[in-house]
């Protein structure tokens, strides 16, 4: 089974997978690529300890080649049991989630986080980097209207969700919640 956490910034992703971490193991490697073998699953992506870094797939994909190669390292892994991933980065790419989806069971976690609260989280998260940086223009970091382009990933992950139930790929639209609940089914 296949699960892929989606969602703009801000939505919860990176503390789902944080929360069904749980205990870390150790993390391992295959490749490039590295994670978190959990009872049951495995975790793509590394999730340091420290909850002010990033996390999730985004590290490892910068560029689009690199986002072929973890395709092609996820379907390794799916062949030998239950993964998760998520990433800002990698939602989009809707013609290799198809693909994987063919040949494995695939469900796609849409959160449902309101755009407004991502806004919030994000501004949140950049004043308090910017703070700790010791920058003297840590306020002016919280007020940002739209941070990294957040209100516009909103809208394209929602056509990319449609795209993907057209296509045939289990989609469910969940809060952060009930996602966790699902992930915890999906991945026994």
């Amino acid at each position: 089974m296949i699960v892929s956490l989606r969602g703009t910034s801000g939505s919860g992703k990176s503390t789902i997978v944080q929360q069904l971490i749980g205990e870390r193991e150790p993390i391992f490697e295959l490749g490039q690529l590295v994670g978190h073998q959990c009872p049951g699953f495995r975790v793509i992506g590394p999730y340091p300890d420290d909850f002010k870094l990033a996390a999730g797939v985004d590290i490892l994909n910068r560029t689009r080649r690199r986002r072929i190669e973890l395709f092609g390292q996820i379907e390794r892994w799916a062949s030998v049991g239950n993964l998760i991933y998520e990433g800002l980065l990698i939602a989009n790419e809707v013609g290799r989630t198809v693909e994987l989806a063919k040949k494995f069971p695939t469900t796609i976690i849409f959160l449902t986080t309101p755009l407004e609260v991502c806004l919030k989280r994000v501004n949140s998260r950049r004043a308090r980097k910017t703070y700790n940086s010791g920058s003297l223009f840590g306020e002016a970091a919280a007020d940002q209207v739209n941070p990294k382009k957040t209100t516009e990933k909103f809208s394209e992950l929602q056509r990319v969700a449609s795209r993907l139930v057209v296509q045939g790929v289990a989609v469910e639209r969940l809060d952060c919640d009930a996602a966790l609940i699902r992930c915890r089914e999906l991945l026994k």
